[in-house]
């Protein structure tokens, strides 16, 4: 006799859920557990009421007890089948079971996301950031205009993060999530509860460094009702970690005049400071010193950068670098493209790698008036040279009357890299039969200047500079302060004039040229070492400056930690 024969319920095979009466059945009575020692042969699907029995095991006595058992306390309907449509049923079975745990667990991880959004609401948050990293995942929150650090994730915790929030939470996207795009979308502020405020957010999403393990960063832009943020919670949330190290720059080739102003120039709110210089000068080295010394006082402002490519990390910024150009066109519509990017990423302090183009230049002005303190690049040779170069980029659109401001253009930094000579084989010039040729103009020039009695060249290498001649290299460097009376001369009077004024005050910034002499009269480098990197070092009386200006040049003594030779080349 057959299991629905000896349960009595053979008969019509009733709809799934639905008992002979025709009423819906009590679905919670089909909530049933099988004992292990009859598992392997039954499977009980309690959605359709159904109790699958492999037929070749349909006689076992504890099958046709428990079946017994169950049936008399629900509408179970039994069916049997054989042991390959029992494996398949099975199989069906984990596949579904696994999907319901998968979308349950997506559902958590969702809430758990739309939790963190709602708390940044709470403390009243203008913006959230999270930034996925090569080893971990963090979320500030930007709260009364400073970064605070809100959570720490790990990298898979992050990614899923910020596809949950694109494809999960947003249903305004541009398309599907892609992980290596910049990517727009919005979700509207009904996701959250009313007493949030939050009337829609504004999602901006990316790649970033490290890209090639994942690197990713999302800008959430929280907009309230009515302009009003609401501080329900007022978190006593911490800042962001500072960068480690010390800051650098006093021990590689800038005097203290020089870091004082540097200092005035890390403090102002808006801005441009330019680094310029030729390929090699030692540009990108000091700008990374420069925004790390920054980040370290001020870790509460957010930094992001733009690059072609990232040359030194930072861990606290969010770094986009431009990559895959195949050509210059297309690599200045992708600069172009990222800096708009980071202006919609609400930071605080930008890092533009190279003023590359014209475009580029004027989204950097305008970004300098509207909050942002913008630090970048030009290549040029010496400070004064910027205006002309930026005003002849492309069309000429970019007017020196519109950006020679001194709130707009805050200071100018320029510097070169010189090798000392080895002192344990450079050659004194005052013990050389005759001055080498490729010597003889400058050493005339030098005269001019001072005593030259302490000259070295460059000597043929020893045991102590592994054959090099060199010991060391570092910074020399102009630190510029712009001013009105700066800006109003090369406005009015041009590039030549406006150098000329600014070095005829008497609290003026050495020139880089002057400084170089100094070191060769102090017997640290070579002259033809200034002449290669710097310029033809001049007469004095050529330098049309006045005397009291250059007195004591010859005395000037450098800094005996330049021997370190601890900076390295850069951009």
């Amino acid at each position: 006799m057959g299991l629905k024969e000896m349960f009595g319920a053979s008969g019509p095979r009733r709809e799934p859920g639905v008992p002979e009466s025709g009423h819906a059945a009590d679905t919670s009575s089909r909530d049933v557990r099988v004992p292990e020692k009859v598992t392997e042969h039954v499977l009980v699907d309690s959605t359709k009421g159904v109790v699958y029995v492999d037929r070749n095991h349909s006689h076992d006595p504890e099958i046709r007890t428990w079946i017994h058992r169950r049936t008399r306390e629900s509408d179970l309907v039994i069916e049997e089948v054989d042991a390959t449509e029992m494996a398949v049923l099975k199989a069906k079975a984990r596949t579904e079971s696994s999907s319901a745990v998968l979308d349950d667990e997506e559902n958590r991880f969702k809430s758990r996301v739309k939790d963190m959004l709602y708390r940044a609401a709470r403390n009243g948050a203008s913006d959230v950031h999270i930034q996925v990293r090569q080893n971990d995942t963090v979320v500030h929150f930007v709260v009364d205009g400073e970064s605070r650090l809100a959570e720490s994730l790990t990298q898979h915790e992050g990614s899923r993060a910020l596809k949950t929030i694109y494809q999960g939470i947003a249903p305004t996207s541009d398309s599907s999530y892609l992980p290596r795009e910049n990517q727009n979308a919005q979700i509207p502020g009904d996701v959250f509860p009313a007493e949030s405020g939050l009337t829609s957010i504004r999602v901006v999403k990316g790649p970033c460094y490290p890209q090639e393990q994942n690197g990713e960063f999302m800008t959430l832009r929280m907009q309230y009702s009515g302009g009003s943020r609401r501080h329900g919670e007022n978190e006593k949330l911490p800042y962001p970690p500072k960068p480690e190290g010390e800051y650098r720059l006093p021990s590689m080739g800038f005097d203290a005049k020089q870091i004082e102003a540097l200092d005035e120039l890390m403090a102002v709110p808006e801005g441009l400071i330019l680094f310029v210089g030729p390929t090699g000068s030692g540009k990108t080295t000091s700008i990374y010193e420069f925004l790390s010394e920054m980040t370290r006082r001020k870790p509460y402002k957010r930094v992001i950068t733009v690059e072609d490519p990232v040359e030194i990390p930072i861990p606290t910024a969010v770094q986009m670098s431009v990559t895959n150009a195949q050509d210059k066109e297309s690599t200045a519509r992708a600069y172009q493209g990222a800096v708009r990017t980071m202006l919609r990423m609400a930071p605080k302090v930008i890092l533009i790698g190279e003023l590359r183009d014209e475009d580029v230049a004027a989204l950097a002005m305008e970004a300098a008036v509207t909050g942002h303190t913008v630090v970048t690049t030009l290549h040029v040779d010496e400070a004064f040279q910027w205006v002309d170069r930026l005003e002849t980029m492309g069309t000429g659109k970019l007017k020196r009357q519109a950006f020679c401001d001194p709130k707009r253009v805050r200071g100018v930094i320029t510097q070169r890299i010189l090798s000392h000579v080895c002192q344990h084989c450079a050659k004194k010039l005052s013990e050389l039969p005759e001055v080498p040729r490729s010597h003889r103009l400058a050493v005339e020039a030098l005269t001019t200047w001072g005593d030259i009695s302490n000259v070295r060249l460059r000597g043929d290498g020893c045991e102590s500079c592994h054959k090099s001649g060199v010991a060391g290299r570092y910074a020399i460097a102009e630190v510029i302060k712009t001013d009105r009376d700066l800006m109003s001369d090369f406005v009015e009077h041009g590039t030549v004039i406006a150098r000329q004024n600014y070095q005829a005050r008497p609290d003026s910034e050495r020139p880089m040229i002057e400084r170089a002499i100094a070191m060769v009269l102090n017997g640290r480098v070579d002259p033809v070492t200034v002449e290669d990197n710097i310029d033809v070092i001049p007469k004095r009386e050529k330098t049309n400056r006045k005397p009291h200006l250059v007195a004591g040049i010859d005395a000037e003594q450098p800094d005996d930690r330049l021997a370190a030779g601890i900076l390295g080349v850069g951009a």
